[in-house]
Parts: C-alpha cells; structure tokens; sequence
C-alpha cells in the first residue's frame, strides 16, 4: 500500500515560489506525523529532505525519533544524508523497503508516483489559507486519477481529504 501525501495551501500550493512553508501552521505536521507511524518507510525527495532538515527542532526531532524507514529519493551519489536516512536511487527501490509506504515530496516525484501506477491512496490536508502563487504538488492533471474523495475530515483550519487512486495502466 502506498499512500502520497500533502499539505495544500487553499489554493493548492505545497510551498511559496520560493520553497517556504511559512504558510503552515505547526500543527498540521502533527498530521503528518501520524501518518508516518502507521507506515513501514516514508519516501521523500532530496529538496522535500532538505526542507524538512531546516525545520525547528521540536519538529525536526518528531520526525526524526519515528521508528519508521526514511528514505531518500535522490540520483546524486555526493549527497550527504544524516546517517538514520536511506538513499534510493530511484521511486521503485524506495517503495521496496516496506509494505506500507508514505510518500511526502515535491512535484516530480509526485507526479513520477502517479504516472507509474505506484499510489493507492493520496491525501491531501488542505489548508484554509490561500498564498496566491507557489509550488504545486504535481506537474501533470491529476484529475483522471481521481474521483471524489473517499474520505473527509474536517479539523480546526484544514480539511483532510483522501482520494483512491485509479490506475490508468
């Protein structure tokens, strides 16, 4: 089972143009966190990586003491990561370290997941807050992948929202 998931401003923006999440309250990590304690291996890519290593340390540190598989989708053989985290160097030998896989990444991963066939279910916890320009999660329509959201759960200023994903292969 692998599930991708995101964090949407209430426009459908991941981050701000320049890469930022300042836009996200803390609180909707805690979401996140959730979700990787009921996975085998949580999947992201290098900038994904990246950004999480900059966030605050109570927040880097839930993520970081997860007894979960944290893997790295990255072709670049010189990238350094913290030893706790796996490199793979590619989408299909990360989904093979585990059975229940949580992917959290960028547009191109994430569109890589889909096009390949590799998503079962997609959340996104879409915010109420709208940033007006950024980074969406996906760089191709993803509306043949899904219908109306199986699930929707409603929590103080975001919705979360799950979708089955249709395999077109």
């Amino acid at each position: 089972m692998v599930t991708l998931y995101n964090v949407i401003s209430g426009d459908g923006y991941i981050t701000e143009r320049d890469g930022s999440e300042d836009f996200m309250p803390d609180d909707v990590f805690d979401d996140y966190i959730d979700l990787c304690k009921k996975s085998d291996v949580v999947v992201m890519g290098r900038r994904t990586y990246e950004a999480i290593q900059k966030y605050p340390k109570l927040l880097l540190d839930k993520f970081e003491n997860l007894a979960v598989k944290k893997a790295v989708v990255t072709h670049d053989r010189e990238f350094i990561l913290k030893q706790a985290y796996i490199r793979a160097f590619s989408p299909e030998d990360a989904v093979a370290l585990g059975n229940r896989i949580l992917v959290s990444s960028g547009p191109g991963l994430n569109s890589y997941f889909l096009r390949k066939g590799m998503i079962d279910l997609l959340i996104l916890n879409k915010l109420n807050k709208k940033i007006n320009k950024g980074i969406k999660p996906f760089d191709i329509d993803i509306k043949k992948f899904i219908g109306n959201p199986v699930s929707t759960e409603v929590k103080n200023d975001r919705t979360m929202l799950t979708y089955k994903i249709h395999n077109l292969l």
